[in-house]
């Protein structure tokens, strides 16, 4: 989908689950030659989220996914990646109010916490990227009101998109002048890495115009420098046909998969 700029004619394969989860937030990584599969890991009976790993080979998936980091409080979009002979993962953890930074210690699994990047702010799927000699981080940060405690949350999720930049991923994170640098309901909020294609910065951005996870676009970064950004969406990716749920929600690939995440209505029956 993101070279294709829409679904592929082909269809796609789903990962099962055992009905008392759902999987969303797919983030692949290539590692010994296979992709290693991260998502949040949400269980019905704990309300709340862990996430969870799970190995592809040229069949699809190794068994299913288990367990690799979990926190009091709910994880979800394990943005990984690996640098200087590591990897390292930034989890979701805006329901601790922080934007923190783990490493592997046991690849897949035994994620220490390493540093918090940025606390007391709600930030949402937070999304890395170098580029012209920094890091980036990119993130949708909802309105709070600090002195009213506990944060007291207010305003939307996915429309208010903040950007940080920093001389290494470890820190420390300036926030940009022109912050927030865009307010947008149709394409804020990130949904999977941003990739290179070619010239280009290709950035997967939720539309959440008719709900939060509704759809998928695709957005161009035009400018991402310490005077501003600017950003135009190419293609949108819409539920349909070719997908036969109701929403899309997050897209990346490894060098041999492709993943996406969305959600479709289930009947259930009462007697």
């Amino acid at each position: 989908m993101i070279d294709l700029g829409t679904h592929p004619t082909n269809g796609w394969n789903d990962l099962p689950d055992d009905g008392s989860r759902f999987y969303a937030d797919p983030f692949p990584i290539d590692h010994n030659g296979s992709t290693i599969l991260f998502v949040e890991d949400y269980e019905y009976s704990r309300s709340k989220a862990v996430i969870s790993a799970v190995a592809f080979d040229s069949d699809g998936p190794i068994g299913v996914p288990v367990p690799v980091l979990d926190e009091p409080y709910h994880l979800s979009y394990p943005f990984v990646f690996a640098q200087g002979g590591d990897y390292w993962m930034i989890p979701e953890s805006c329901a601790a109010g922080t934007v923190d930074l783990y490493r592997a210690h046991q690849f897949p699994g035994g994620w220490v916490k390493e540093a918090t990047l940025l606390s007391g702010l709600m930030a949402s799927d937070a999304t890395l990227v170098e580029h012209s000699g920094c890091w980036w981080m990119l993130a949708t940060v909802r309105e709070t009101v600090p002195e009213a405690g506990d944060l007291a949350p207010r305003g939307s999720f996915s429309d208010t998109l903040h950007v940080w930049s920093a001389p290494d991923f470890r820190g420390p994170w300036t926030p940009h002048a022109r912050n927030p640098v865009l307010i947008d309901i149709a394409s804020a909020r990130s949904a999977g890495r941003i990739v290179s294609r070619g010239s280009k910065l290709i950035r997967p951005v939720q539309d959440c115009r008719r709900g939060y996870g509704a759809a998928l676009a695709l957005a161009r970064i035009d400018r991402l420098d310490d005077g501003g950004y600017a950003q135009t969406v190419e293609a949108q990716l819409e539920p349909g046909l070719a997908w036969a749920g109701s929403c899309l929600h997050t897209l990346n690939r490894s060098s041999a998969y492709e993943f996406i995440d969305g959600a479709g209505r289930v009947p259930r029956w009462g007697f």
